[in-house]
């Protein structure tokens, strides 16, 4: 078919070539393909075989260029993996012939022991094959296991027909089979397909699986495919004539496309592949095909039920010897095996009482009890009526995985503990290593040296360790102690670490500021001292320090100019120095905002940022002063950590011997809980109880306190009217989750059953079923065990870091407000101003120098002796007593004041000649 696509040069789509070697687009290059090539179908068979521990393998494909691919593939996985070869066989695809090669074929399987059996055959052979097979007695209750591949995932391949030993014709179903096929993704256009199939109702009792079935789905996106290509080809191309068509470009255009399918998204590999590797496991289950697995190219393969077989000890399977109950007259029943699981009496977990009807009323089904085990199987406590949170999620995960179980009370009450004398697990630890049970389903925590002898399944709940106290043995030990006032007490809501972190930002912050308004073009220093204002200031102060007693009066209209910038001058000295900074920082700190703000858009980006920090530090600190006046009006009873009860000695402690608590104390590095450990240890008889109920006891009955799960000791201070107390340790926080034996194939599907029951929320619902009772004692230990607490500098860090951040991004503006300042100055028609950017800037920077060097960092002026400087003035006054008297005022302000003998300013705006200086010496 593709010679004469390429010859007509149009695509060529294939909805299942699944042939490794048609990947060469060489020889292919105007084909599509819309499944996977079977490289990946087949690593999906030899991982269900890797996942029951079979060992050996027998395959049979038809004589074409599909068999002889998968062929290929499997034996090569197969020789990698180390799996045994038993028959490999093709089969012809003309039925005069593989009639009788599928004859010799079983007959020659039927000599060998029961093994898995891959099959990769067109529809027509397969299920001719699967007929015969059935009929020989080749099936799953035999341990006879076959796996088909997608080519054979057909509703019709599951009918069986034959004649019986009467001549009656019987028609019955082929279970147990395992299938694979690519899976589809569920997306929007299945639902609405789905949808218009049965609102149509096609077809008399029309089921949309079976009725349309994958094939169909695999020509719909073939042709959504196709109609994707052509948009795409089309915009790209529009306008070009048709005998200019490309069958190249419009294939290119096709692996273009990014569209939802049925089966999967339109997405393709360069090589013409639907990027596409996720394939569904399927159980054939009274005569239709049910999901039981999957597997993905990334993940692997992921079990949601198992395939349960009569094990026989040639096949190493899982390890696991799963009975089948047994009818009436003592034969074996063709019903799905038995999981023998073990558990505990831990309220509300598992409780004593009915499981005959759920919460709902719902019937439960799943439980076997010992009359429908066989003897040797029987063990006591199987009859025992259970109920609780796990009993129901068991029965919920049994109706999904198609499993049935026996369920009973473990002998010693234990959830299990390594006994160092015996060598040997107790409990229900012990049981689940031993064999003597499948399963263990209950509040059993999982800690990592019951890790190294069973196996665990996800967690279905997520707790905390507390200790529970009665509240009248706390009154009776602290009703002597009476809280003092502290004077300092307004100081406790935050730590001195965050004081002094807030402290140091205070400074920092200010310097940055004060910096900027000294380097920033736009800032209240930088605008007078860095601009052409400070040139004009320097040359008419400097001309009137030359000017004659005559020149001085001819010029006095100078006076307020120079007034004006001797003003602006003091402005820029004052208006953002570092004392008006600081006392601006930290007035915003408390949302007060000064007079004097910062000009430069820099620091204003700053400021901003600071005034949202001042809102989380005051915020902050407003609500745990309230925390802290609150605690201080409660009952100073209330404990609120474990120190409280470490550090007394009239109350005593303790927990269930051979606990998950007990471990957690003695392995965890936490201090106090070495310390607690050595407590316990010290006399075991004393502090340990043997179970949670008594412990509980000892609690009711007064001084004693009680480590244990969360969850549990929440319920029963609700159920004590408040009365109880618990209180939080502030380590060990435990998971609850399932055990099995080591490598038992059960823990995958317990695992994602899981996870599923979490997703629908039914795990939301069993928590409201049995925990409703959670009320106020809860949530009163709760706000009284966090009730106060003074922040750390970790605890806010973020918001230093916010600032620091915005210091950085304070500095890249100042950057940006210099190169904008010199395009500014930069004037080609002013003979005085600069006529580039880079000349701006330079003169800005020597600007920048000047200011550094005289203002930044003032040097010490050497001291005139006061003689000098009364006869100095003395003179001046008598050669300018023409002067008015305000004119000498004035100059004598110009000049500045000059004290009598104690300090010495400098004098810069009139000239004078000290007595006994040489003539050619320039005055002073």
């Amino acid at each position: 078919m593709h010679p004469y696509a390429v010859k007509k040069d149009v695509p060529h789509v294939l909805p299942f070539a699944t042939d490794p070697a048609l990947r060469q687009t060489k020889r292919f290059p105007l084909m599509v393909r819309l499944s996977p090539p079977d490289t990946y179908q087949t690593q999906a068979v030899l991982d269900i075989l890797q996942f029951y521990g079979w060992e050996c393998l027998s395959i049979i494909t038809t004589d074409n260029d599909y068999g002889f691919g998968v062929e290929d593939a499997l034996m090569t996985l197969a020789m990698n993996r180390r799996i045994k070869l038993e028959v490999v066989t093709r089969l012809k695809t003309e039925r005069s012939y593989f009639v009788e090669e599928i004859t010799q074929v079983l007959n020659q399987l039927r000599d060998l022991k029961a093994h898995p059996i891959a099959v990769a055959t067109n529809e027509d052979s397969g299920a001719y094959l699967l007929q015969e097979a059935f009929q020989r007695g080749l099936v799953v209750s035999k341990n006879w296991v076959w796996i088909l591949l997608d080519g054979l995932i057909a509703p019709d391949v599951l009918k069986v027909e034959y004649t019986t030993s009467n001549g009656d014709l019987q028609k019955t179903n082929f279970d147990g089979l395992i299938g694979t096929r690519p899976a589809a993704s569920g997306g929007n256009l299945l639902r609405d397909l789905k949808s218009f199939w049965d609102d149509r109702n096609i077809g008399p009792n029309s089921d949309f699986q079976n009725e349309l079935g994958l094939g169909l789905e695999k020509y719909i996106d073939g042709m959504l495919s196709v109609a994707h290509g052509v948009e795409g080809y089309r915009s790209k191309h529009q306008g070009l004539p048709a005998k200019e068509f490309d069958g190249l470009q419009l294939r290119n255009a096709i692996l273009r496309a990014n569209a939802s399918g049925l089966t999967s998204p339109l997405l393709f590999d360069p090589d013409g592949k639907i990027n596409s590797t996720n394939y569904d496991i399927l159980l054939s289950k009274s005569g239709k095909w049910t999901e039981m697995g999957d597997w993905k190219s990334v993940t692997k393969l992921n079990m949601s039920s198992l395939l349960f077989l009569n094990f026989s000890k040639s096949l190493r399977a899982s390890r696991m010897n799963t009975p089948r109950p047994r009818q009436a007259n003592g034969e074996e029943s063709s019903d799905v095996p038995i999981v023998h699981v073990v558990t505990i009496l831990e309220p509300p977990f598992v409780m004593l009482g009915s499981q005959n009807t759920s919460y709902k009323g719902e019937i439960l089904s799943n439980r076997v009890y010992t009359d429908s085990v066989p003897l040797g199987d029987r063990k006591p406590g199987m009859d025992v009526e259970l109920s609780g949170y796990c009993v129901d999620m068991l029965q919920k995960i049994s109706e999904n995985a198609g499993l049935r179980y026996t369920l009973r009370l473990v002998e010693d009450s234990k959830y299990g503990g390594y006994d160092s004398d015996s060598g040997l697990w107790n409990g229900i630890i012990g049981d689940v290593k031993r064999g003597k049970s499948h399963a263990a389903v209950a509040p059993i925590t999982v800690t990592a040296e019951r890790a190294a002898v069973v196996d665990f399944s996800t967690a279905f709940v997520d707790i905390g360790l507390k200790y529970i106290i009665n509240a009248s043995a706390i009154a009776n030990l602290t009703s002597h102690v009476k809280a003092e006032p502290s004077a300092f007490g307004f100081l406790l809501p935050f730590q001195n670490s965050l004081y002094l972190a807030i402290a140091i930002c205070v400074l920092c912050l200010a310097s940055f500021l004060n910096l900027l308004s000294r380097l920033s073009p736009y800032g209240a220093r930088g605008h007078f001292y860095l601009g052409p204002r400070a040139d004009k200031f320097r040359r008419k102060t400097s001309s009137y320090s030359n000017l004659s007693a005559s020149e001085w009066n001819v010029k006095s209209n100078r006076k307020d100019e120079v007034k004006k910038l001797r003003e602006e001058k003091e402005n820029a000295d004052t208006r953002m120095g570092m004392s008006n900074v600081l006392f601006f920082v930290w007035a915003s700190l408390f949302w007060q905002t000064p007079e004097t703000v910062p000009r430069a858009p820099s620091a204003r980006i700053l400021t901003a940022v600071w005034y949202l920090s001042a809102v989380v530090f005051v915020a902050s600190y407003t609500a745990n002063m309230v925390a802290f006046v609150a605690s201080n009006q409660m009952d100073i009873t209330a404990w609120d950590s474990v120190s409280d009860l470490v550090s007394q000695t009239k109350i005593d402690y303790g927990t269930v011997s051979d606990s998950s608590v007990e471990f957690i104390f003695k392995s965890s590095g936490v201090k106090v809980a070495t310390s607690i450990y050595n407590y316990l240890q010290s006399d075991p008889d004393r502090f340990m109880v043997s179970s949670t109920d008594k412990g509980m006891e000892r609690v009711g009955n007064g001084s004693y306190a009680f480590f244990w799960d969360s969850l549990v000791l929440d319920l029963e201070a609700s159920k004590s009217n408040c009365q109880l107390r618990t209180v939080n340790v502030g380590f060990g926080g435990v998971a609850y989750a399932a055990a099995f034996t080591k490598n038992s194939p059960l823990k995958p599907v317990f695992s994602r059953n899981i996870l599923r029951l979490k997703e629908s929320g039914y795990m939301t619902v069993l928590w409201e079923r049995y925990f409703s009772e959670l009320g106020e004692c809860i949530r009163q230990t709760t706000a009284n065990d966090a009730n106060y607490k003074r922040l750390q500098f970790e605890e806010l860090a973020g918001v230093f870091y916010f600032v620091a951040l915005a210091m950085g991004t304070g500095f890249v503006l100042l950057l940006m407000e210099w190169v904008l300042a010199g395009i500014q100055d930069v004037n080609s028609r002013d003979v005085s101003a600069p006529k580039s950017l880079r000349e701006a800037i330079r003169i800005r920077l020597n600007r920048v120098q000047q200011d550094i060097s005289q203002n930044w960092f003032p040097r010490k002026q050497p001291k005139i002796p006061s003689k000098f400087l009364d006869e100095s003035i003395l003179s001046f006054r008598r050669n300018t007593n023409h002067f008015s008297e305000m004119q000498a005022n004035d100059i004598n302000d110009s000049v500045g004041q000059v004290t009598d003998g104690h300090s010495t300013q400098r004098i810069s705006s009139i000239r004078f000649k000290i007595p006994g200086e040489a003539e050619d010496q320039p005055p002073s």
